[in-house]
């Protein structure tokens, strides 16, 4: 690929983020091959495939279903079953089915919320029955400040970092991830069971779709530091396969690995300080070339990962915002 420079237009910070995005859109679309197959790349990996749906059995008690690129989890008890994002109308019909062929008392006692999107939190209107709906306190907060409809409102929330929710002699533990894919995301854990639930924030030897996860780099990596903290074997995540605990390990350095690259490249390039003029002329010049310089740092470890070649750019984009703001 021809590699690109630039001229800036003027000295703020935020400028070289906004360049960096005119990057990607040049490369994206001047490049019919690579759009197409970024856009293919982002669906296939993330949210289509595999098709159809399946109900997976992770320990005596706890289960998980995936709808299409999508997987949600329940637990079944003596006292009835805590669902967590139902998905979608349809994705909801087909969990129910399931949870009646496997649960000895399939009443839906309560349903989590990972954090308001409708991609995960839409079809607990057709869940049977009168279930509680839980959620953190930021997510209601970031629900009731948008429109929509298709997304049922949580009965209970909380502000607290975490809550103990306990059914039949299970329990779970719902952790607030701040600021991280949303600012009200929740992860559960059931230490007893030593299986971990989360959504959009690990993806398993792939890179993350353009704008997920769409607000902190650091709050991500934050996120994944929290999950290694807690002593589990088995990760269900929102998209793609169910792992353990080492897929976390390796998302957690592919983020180090990524922000280690760009620091590495742009002191390199003695464009540590851009808030000095000489700085910031430099790098109208040589932003492009630490793109280039990450992704070829990063290719040896993880070029084999699912959608490198289509997402990197994007990827980088995202932490070089962080590395500029901090955030």
């Amino acid at each position: 690929m021809k590699r690109l420079s630039f001229r800036l237009a003027s000295s703020t910070l935020l400028q070289v983020a906004s360049a960096a995005l005119l990057l990607i859109t040049i490369l994206l679309t001047g490049c019919t091959a690579i759009k197409r197959t970024a856009i293919r790349g982002q669906l296939r990996g993330a949210f289509i495939q595999p098709p159809g749906a399946e109900l997976t059995r992770v320990s005596p008690s706890v289960y998980s279903y995936r709808w299409l690129g999508y997987r949600t989890m329940f637990i079944t008890t003596p006292d009835g079953v805590i669902v967590f994002d139902p998905l979608n109308e349809d994705a909801a019909r087909g969990l129910a089915a399931e949870i009646a062929k496997v649960a000895t008392n399939p009443e839906i006692k309560f349903v989590v919320y990972s954090h308001f999107h409708r991609d995960h939190a839409s079809g607990a209107s057709v869940l049977p029955g009168h279930p509680a709906i839980i959620a953190h306190a930021n997510a209601l907060r970031e629900l009731e400040a948008r429109a929509l409809p298709d997304v049922v409102r949580p009965t209970e929330v909380f502000a607290d970092e975490a809550r103990d929710l306990t059914l039949g002699g299970t329990t779970v533990r719902l952790i607030h991830l701040p600021y991280s894919h949303t600012d009200g995301l929740l992860m559960a854990y059931l230490p007893k069971e030593r299986v971990l639930f989360e959504v959009d924030i690990i993806w398993l030897h792939q890179l993350p779709p353009p704008g997920v996860p769409d607000m902190s780099f650091a709050g991500v990596r934050r996120a994944t530091e929290m999950m290694l903290a807690l002593d589990f074997d088995t990760l269900v995540p929102a998209h793609g396969p169910i792992g353990t605990k080492a897929d976390v390990a390796r998302y957690h350095d592919f983020l180090a690995d990524l922000e280690g690259a760009f620091r590495a490249s742009m002191t390199t390039r003695g464009m540590t300080n851009l808030a000095q003029r000489e700085t910031f002329l430099r790098a109208q010049d040589e932003l492009s070339e630490v793109f280039f310089d990450v992704e070829d740092a990063l290719r040896p470890k993880y070029g084999g990962w699912e959608n490198f070649d289509a997402l990197i750019l994007t990827t980088s984009v995202w932490c070089l915002w962080h590395v500029l703001t901090g955030t």
